[in-house]
């Protein structure tokens, strides 16, 4: 009786450190061997792909049995094609990389997950600790007291500047300490002709004007940093003043020191202009520093040729821009579980 009590326990030990060691085993809403799950993801076309290459692998050394398949979409359509999926009868995307003004929308759609809720709970990794993240970021993704979503990727609109043009301009490189009108002093300094051909071929400034959906944040920049700001302790709109007319200016009078053309930049038109070395200054989101300044692959400057500060100071401090990314789950997924291990594995 002894030896078959002992045997059935050490063949219980063995199962349990079998469980430990593969937690996919152990898991069915992980995966299994041969039975893997596949998650998809939709995500912003700017950082989808190094997710997909640099990412994914080192979380499948975790989780072997869940495959992953990223989608990226040009940030104008993300939404869109994410709300669209989101609400049909079969979406095809578990996990939806939003940008902080949309979680109440989707949240109202009905489409998204309540990540404490007590079915998430379970799945949720005792170490997870969610007073580990910075309230604003998390608070991105919460809608009426219930949290739909972990921040990703966490964003400031930044000043990047071209050290090289700035001293072929003879000008001093930029600091911190910067104002508006001092940038707009030296901006014409910045417009050259680099080659002796008679032509400008080089240019002070590249950054969103009209074409894309993020225009309104530089603005918006301009006009904080002189003390308005979009909204009063109301709620009611309060851009509609003195301030925000002469941000408004401001931003438009950017144009006289940009590219041909530049009144139709975008993201990727003011990254290639500023990538190629073509503009002194670029108004751009932080995160794109890896693949604008030390990126030869992608980029023709070197790291010692790029600085990021933040954007020149107005009347009452420099303005600036949040940007959070978040993980969110379609509740309709069936894949919930391992959506869900992605996610908290991206967020750690």
């Amino acid at each position: 009786m002894k030896k078959a009590i002992c045997f059935k326990f050490s063949w219980l030990v063995l199962l349990a450190s079998l469980l430990v060691s593969f937690p996919a085993f152990a898991q069915k809403g992980v995966g299994a061997a041969g039975n893997p799950v596949e998650i998809h993801m939709i995500a912003n076309e700017a950082f989808a792909n190094q997710w997909q290459q640099n990412m994914v692998p080192e979380f499948q050394k975790i989780y072997p049995y869940i495959n992953v398949v990223i989608d990226g979409v040009p940030y104008a359509e993300l939404l869109a094609k994410s709300l669209l999926d989101a609400t049909g009868p079969e979406p095809l995307y578990d996990i939806i990389i939003a940008d902080d003004p949309w979680t109440p929308q989707m949240a109202e759609a009905g489409v998204l997950l309540d990540l404490k809720g007590t079915e998430v709970s379970a799945w949720t990794s005792k170490d997870y600790d969610w007073d580990d993240f910075y309230q604003a970021p998390l608070a991105a993704s919460e809608w009426k007291g219930v949290q739909y979503g972990v921040p990703l990727r966490s964003n400031l609109l930044l000043m990047f500047t071209n050290k090289t043009l700035y001293k072929k301009a003879k000008l001093p490189a930029p600091t911190p300490a910067l104002t508006w009108e001092e940038y707009f002093k030296q901006a014409p300094e910045l417009v050259m002709d680099r080659n002796g051909d008679g032509k400008n071929d080089a240019w002070a400034i590249s950054t969103y004007f009209k074409r894309d959906s993020l225009t309104p944040t530089i603005w918006q920049t301009i006009m904080n940093s002189y003390g308005g700001s979009l909204l009063d302790k109301n709620g009611k709109a309060a851009f509609n003043s003195d301030v925000g007319v002469k941000a408004l200016e401001m931003h438009i009078k950017l144009l006289d020191f940009a590219p041909p053309g530049a009144v139709s930049h975008g993201f990727n038109e003011s990254m290639t202009a500023y990538r190629q070395g073509q503009t002194a200054t670029m108004f751009m989101w932080g995160s794109v520093f890896k693949g604008t300044a030390v990126d030869p692959t992608k980029t023709t400057l070197t790291p010692s040729q790029v600085g990021i500060q933040v954007m020149p100071i107005g009347s009452c401090c420099s303005g600036a821009h949040r940007g959070i990314w978040s993980g969110v789950i379609n509740k309709k997924s069936e894949h919930k579980q391992a959506a869900w291990a992605l996610l908290q594995w991206l967020s750690t």
